[in-house]
């Protein structure tokens, strides 16, 4: 009787699993019917096996071959997990430490610290993206590495690797730190990383097919490779820094990969790394918020932070037409592989839809009620974001990037510029927690730095804000949006000047007065059109990374605009002394002064004569 119930149980089970799993299905397949998404695989699994693996769509459309479990996808920004795994394994043999310094491990690797005495790179730094360097340059991304060395891509353009701040006080994503770690692991062992990836994770992990390398069976199975509205087919990417996103794998192997997680560091018995190490590699040491105490942030090529209350961890990854995602909830024992041919939306739904199904598929979760609790009363204020990935285009997003915490009755609030307050909790005195819509958590941790100025770090996110005051954010948001729309009518209002100077009889006083202004204004629109429509249209590496059409002409319109600014400006001056409307003197006085604002804004900058192809 026993033992007939306890198998009653265990088919009902089945039958529970069986229809959530197809909910799950039905859920992603509208996703990717929605964002035209051409093809996927998933795989969800256990500490023991795959519990569901459905591939959907086709890995060639024009073709119209299905997706099977035998196509390979790009994994991206995943692969930088394998090199973290490789380096621990170096340091677990005493071969490596995560303290050692990289002026010590490869003095040949070309890079440039100022705070190099007091506070030098260390390999923890390299895998933690602690290093305050620059994200990989477009020039960098647009170069086909097809054969080279490990060391070859990183002498080919140094400029990239350039300390901003010191290292070790802030999270920021950068694409040098996983090739530099590869090198120290390659000097240390005579073999490539290829190699030794291979040798000591795939082959063990029964990961035949994976490889960082485009090998004859990545050449016969990978996936074709999709971008924007048209899916037009992208060609394949030969990234000069191959152990930050080369691997080509399928959900069947990075299952395995994915179990090694959440047996902490063994699969089916077979131990590759201590579960100190896997402990070590999930979690945060050098930015200033862990050494506060926050245990949620970037470890070693692998994230971590919680979702709907639960321990999420992992990475994602991105190549030229592919999106990759690596997840797993080690108290759910259950995490997920996915993968996508195509490069444009829709990636995130599908990610919350898997990581909502192994942290809480009966949808439970409800978001802490918010309630009050004693906090750090330097918190309340103004922050404004004090790092960014790319710096080229930091003059993009600086004005706008602030945000503020309020206080209202004890209860405190989180509110990104124009955007409605979020409630958050305290945790303690210095550590905040909010809660995305999705149901993901954010983290927000109050420290300081060597300096002594306040910084709100948000590590699961890799957001680093220093603290400010209103005046600091309100000011340039003002003087930039007054000098947007001066530069908006000044081109509006040709539209009536133009047309009465070429058919009135009326008499246009002084034109130049005029006319430069207006051609600064076009000039203006023209470089931000250059840059947005760069970033739509096609390839943006290709489109940025290379002299194109896009890129020449934002280099072009970098120049012309302050030109014309500063001749718009000197002959507005000019115009106290010729005859012409004193209202329209007032009106292109203001344009003028606008845009030279402009142009020094640029100029503190360096986007003047922006060569962002050489950057």
């Amino acid at each position: 009787m026993k033992s007939t119930l306890t198998l009653s149980l265990l088919l009902y089970a089945g039958i529970l699993c069986g229809q959530s799993f197809d909910a799950l299905r039905q859920r992603l397949d509208s996703i990717l019917q929605k964002y035209e998404i051409p093809g996927a695989q998933v795989a969800v699994v256990d500490k023991d096996s795959i519990l569901w693996m459905h591939h959907f769509g086709y890995a060639d459309v024009a073709a119209q071959k299905p997706v099977t479990d035998q196509t390979m996808f790009r994994i991206g920004s995943i692969t930088k997990s394998f090199v973290a795994v490789s380096a621990m394994m170096l340091v677990e043999e005493g071969r490596l430490s995560l303290d050692d310094k990289l002026k010590d491990l490869a003095p040949e690797v070309p890079y440039a610290n100022p705070w190099e005495e007091t506070h030098p790179i260390r390999l923890v730094n390299l895998l933690e993206h602690t290093t305050g360097f620059d994200d990989m340059h477009m020039k960098e991304y647009a170069t086909q590495g097809e054969g080279w060395t490990t060391l070859q891509g990183l002498q080919f353009h140094p400029d990239s690797k350039v300390s901003r701040w010191q290292p070790g006080m802030h999270m920021s994503y950068c694409n040098s730190g996983p090739p530099i770690t590869a090198y120290c692991i390659e000097k240390k062992t005579g073999k490539t990383i290829e190699d030794f990836i291979a040798e000591r994770i795939f082959r063990p992990l029964g990961m035949p097919h994976s490889s960082l390398l485009y090998t004859d069976y990545v050449k016969e199975h990978l996936s074709k490779e999709y971008m924007g509205r048209e899916n037009a087919e992208a060609p394949y990417w030969h990234i000069i820094s191959r152990a930050a996103g080369a691997i080509n794998s399928n959900a069947v192997e990075m299952s395995n990969y994915l179990r090694f997680y959440l047996n902490r560091g063994s699969v089916d018995s077979l131990a590759l790394l201590k579960p100190a190490s896997i402990d070590r590699i999930e979690h945060p040491a050098s930015t200033l918020a862990a050494k506060a105490g926050v245990t949620e942030g970037y470890g070693l090529h692998i994230g971590n932070g919680n979702y709907r209350g639960v321990g999420v961890f992992g990475h994602s990854g991105g190549m030229t037409g592919f999106l990759a995602m690596l997840r797993y909830a080690p108290e759910k024992n259950r995490g997920y592989i996915l993968l996508v041919n195509k490069a444009n939306g829709g990636f995130s739904p599908l990610n919350d839809a898997l990581t909502q199904f192994i942290t809480d598929p009966d949808n439970q979760w409800k978001a802490p009620e918010h309630v009050k609790g004693t906090f750090n009363p330097e918190i309340p204020g103004y922050y404004r974001s004090a790092t960014s990935r790319n710096q080229v285009l930091r003059f993009m997003e600086w004005p706008l990037a602030a945000e503020q915490i309020t206080e209202q009755d004890g209860l405190l609030f989180h509110k990104p510029l124009f955007q409605v307050p979020a409630p958050v909790n305290v945790i303690k005195p210095d550590l905040l927690q909010r809660y995305m819509p999705s149901g993901a958590g954010v983290l927000m941790a109050l420290v300081k730095d060597d300096q002594g100025r306040t910084l709100m770090q948000q590590p699961n996110i890799s957001y680093n804000a220093v603290k400010t005051t209103a005046a600091g954010v309100w000011i340039p948001i003002v003087l930039a949006g007054f000098s947007q729309l001066m530069i908006l009518l000044t081109i509006f209002s040709a539209l009536i000047w133009i047309p009465v100077a070429l058919f009135s009889r009326h008499r246009i006083g002084f034109r130049r007065a005029r006319i430069y202004p207006l051609l600064a204004a076009l000039s203006w629109v023209g470089f931000v059109l250059l840059i947005v429509l760069a970033q739509t249209q096609g390839d943006v590496i290709n489109n940025l990374g290379r002299p194109t059409f896009w890129s020449v002409g934002m280099f072009l319109f970098s120049l012309f605009f302050p030109l014309f600014s500063l001749l718009a400006v000197y002959y507005n001056a000019v115009s106290f002394t010729k005859p012409i409307n004193k209202w329209s003197r007032g009106f292109f006085t203001l344009s003028s002064l606008s845009c030279l604002l402009v142009t020094a804004y640029l100029f503190y900058w360096g986007a003047v004569g922006l060569r962002i192809w050489v950057y």
